[in-house]
Formats: structure tokens, sequence, C-alpha cells
């Protein structure tokens, strides 16, 4: 706060004021640029849009100009509702292995080392010619992907162009060790003084297995900024020795990796919306994402949002 003028920190209040009052952005303003809108609520302030871009590059990978304002009113309902962002124990296996489980004890089946190529007529056919009928389709593999298991003639052109224009959220993540106990604990550092991280947790402050013993894992996260990927990774990796100067000496760099093309960060861009056209087909997972859903709890309202399309329960106390 102590970087906002007077009039700046009353204008920021009444904000998350009306925000927490679900008076959110509706009709034009809705679809605005979250810089643009939080320039006309709050004004033209370098911190607050160090710190959006700081905010919105971690949790979205996405820049302030590329996320409409709609989404980042509710990404702050979110964080007013349910505190900020924070780590799951034992790490994104924890999450596919507990849905496992779930699946097991309702009586499912989870089949592996099958790829499916094709899916027609209510049936799914995979690589090696089996095929699995169905009456329900859920797909987490993206509207794209999806699309072309079905065929681009079963679509109309309309609905084939907003497909193609759907972007995804690219970026790089880099993991490091360092050496001793944990650094920041069960929460996020926003770094706004960097020239492309911006932020970095530590899972294994929660869940110590993720590093070996001696060392804590440390995760930094970029947004994309251009296709240049070794220009990305370097001033990355600049960043990384401008937070951690000591890090040769104290740790080492464990691995950088960058997510694009067919393994985005997002497969559909946060904010972006697009329903399936096809009876009894539903598309869950990073690209049908709830509104004001950052990670997992994103994809969780996307989850109930299906459930209540089949009439399996109701959900709306989560909605934001």
């Amino acid at each position: 706060w102590r970087y906002l003028s007077l009039k700046e920190k009353a204008k920021a209040m009444k904000l998350l004021a009306e925000i927490k009052a679900n008076k959110l952005p509706k009709g034009e303003e809705a679809s605005i640029n979250s810089w643009e809108w939080l320039k006309e609520k709050i004004g033209d302030n370098e911190f607050v849009y160090l710190f959006i871009k700081s905010f919105l590059g971690w949790a979205v990978s996405l820049t302030p100009e590329e996320v409409p304002a709609i989404e980042l009113a509710k990404e702050i309902k979110a964080t007013l509702k349910w505190g900020g962002p924070g780590l799951i124990k034992g790490g994104c296996k924890a999450i596919s292995e507990e849905l496992a489980k779930i699946v097991k004890v309702n009586g499912g089946e989870i089949i592996t080392r099958k790829k499916v190529v094709e899916v027609d007529d209510g049936k799914v056919i995979t690589a090696d010619g089996e095929e699995y009928h169905y009456e329900i389709l859920i797909s987490n593999i993206g509207i794209k992907e999806t699309v072309k298991l079905f065929g681009r003639d079963k679509f109309d052109r309309e609905y084939l162009k907003r497909v193609d224009a759907l972007k995804p959220a690219e970026g790089i993540k880099i993991n490091i060790a360092l050496k001793g106990e944990s650094k920041v604990g069960d929460t996020v550092v926003f770094t706004l003084d960097t020239k492309r991280i911006n932020g970095y947790n530590e899972p294994s402050a929660l869940t110590p297995e993720l590093a070996r013993e001696g060392y804590t894992l440390i995760m930094t996260h970029q947004a994309l900024r251009s296709r240049n990927m070794k220009k990305e990774q370097k001033l990355g990796l600049e960043d990384l020795y401008y937070l951690f100067p000591e890090l040769d000496k104290d740790g080492e760099i464990l691995m950088v990796q960058t997510y694009l093309d067919g393994n985005p960060v997002n497969r559909v861009a946060s904010g972006t919306h697009l329903d399936f056209p096809i009876e009894n087909v539903y598309i869950v997972g990073d690209a049908n994402k709830g509104e004001g859903g950052i990670e997992v709890e994103g994809i969780a309202l996307g989850v109930m949002k299906t459930l209540e399309s089949l009439g399996i329960g109701r959900f709306d106390e989560w909605y934001l």
C-alpha cells in the first residue's frame, strides 16, 4: 500500500469492496484487458501494473494485456473468498493418484497405454483397433485435440474458426535445488523487479520428499513473451541469478522446462471459454477452466459445471 497515493488507496479499497460484493465488470467493461480496467479503477500506477503482471504471469502465464477484466476480477474475488494461492501436499502426482482411487472405488476402470486415434458414432477407437463404446464422453485433452479426434468435417465452419482462434498459455519453469531448510514456505513469492520470472514457490516446504536430503526445491515461473526460446530461457536464467546470487555455491539448476505448442501451460488461455457442440461430449481440464480459477481449482470449477450439466449435484456456492 505504501506505493499508492492516498487517492489510489481509496480507489483500490473501493474496488476490492465492490468485487467482494459481487459488483463485477459487465458488458464492454468485462471484455477490456485487465490493465486498462485497473487504470480506470485505480490509476496509472507502476507498482500496481508490476504486481498484476507478476501475479498473472505466475498464475496463468499471461500478461495483463491478455487477460479480460472479468477474469482478473474473479481471480481477485477468489483470493478474497478463499485466500491466496498455495501448494498441494504430495505435488501434482498426489492429485492424479487420488482421482484414480476415486474412480476405482466407484467401480471404474483406468485403461493405460492406449492411444485414442478417432471418435465416431458413440465409440472411441484406439491405435491398435480396439473400440470402447460410450454414452457420455468426457475429454481432458483440449478442445482442438478433441475436434481432431471427431474429424473437422463434423463441425460447421463458424465453430472451426472459433476453435482455430483459441490461444494457449505458454511459459517456462526453472527448477533449482538449494542447500538448507525451507526458504519461503507454503506460499508464492511474486517478483516485480525481474525481466522474465514472474514468481516462484517451494513445493518441498509442504512435501519435503520432493527434494533430496539437505536441499529444498524452488520452482520459478514465467509467461512466454516471445517465440525466441533461447532468449526467453536466457533472460529467465539471468533473473534466477539475480534472485539467488549464491546459486552456484549453495545449489544447482535441475532443469529448465518450456511449455508450448502441444504441451502448453494451459491449452486454452484463462478467460476464454468455448462449449463443445456435440451432444453428450464434454471438455474438462485446462481447456475449460471455471472463471476466476487459476490452476487446480480452476479445473475443478470446470468439472463442477460438467457435473451440473449431467444432473449430478449443485455447486452454486463455489462459483465466482
